[in-house]
C-alpha cells in the first residue's frame, strides 16, 4: 500500500479547505474532458490556475502538477498532460490534511 501525502495547513485556512479540494476534483472531471477533446488552451488556463493556488492553500503538490499541466498542454503533450491528470487524481486521493494551530 502507498502511503499518503501528508500536508499541514495552517488553523486559520482550515474552514476554506473543503471547498478548495471540492473545486480541484470539478478541476479533475474538466481535466479529464478537456484532454479527451483535445482543448489544450482549457488545460493550460486549469493548470496556470492550479499552479497559483496551491501553495497558498498549503498543497506545494497542487501547485507542481499545475505548473507541469501548463508547459505540457502548451506543448500540446498529449501523453505528459495524461499524467499530471493521472497525478493530480492520485494526490487527490491520498492527500492527508492535518491542521496545525496558528503560532507553530
Amino acid at each position: 500500500m502507498e502511503s499518503p501525502i501528508s500536508v499541514w495547513i495552517d488553523e486559520d485556512i482550515a474552514e476554506l479547505i473543503p471547498g478548495y479540494m471540492g473545486r480541484r476534483r470539478e478541476d479533475l472531471a474538466e481535466l479529464s474532458a478537456s484532454l479527451e477533446h483535445g482543448e489544450f488552451d482549457r488545460i493550460t488556463g486549469i493548470g496556470h490556475s492550479l499552479k497559483g493556488s496551491g501553495g497558498g492553500y498549503g498543497f506545494t503538490g497542487i501547485s507542481e502538477i499545475g505548473r507541469n499541466l501548463e508547459q505540457y498542454a502548451s506543448l500540446r503533450d498529449e501523453v505528459r498532460v495524461k499524467e499530471c491528470v493521472e497525478l493530480l487524481e492520485h494526490y487527490l486521493n491520498t492527500v492527508e490534511i492535518s491542521v496545525k494551530p496558528c503560532g507553530r
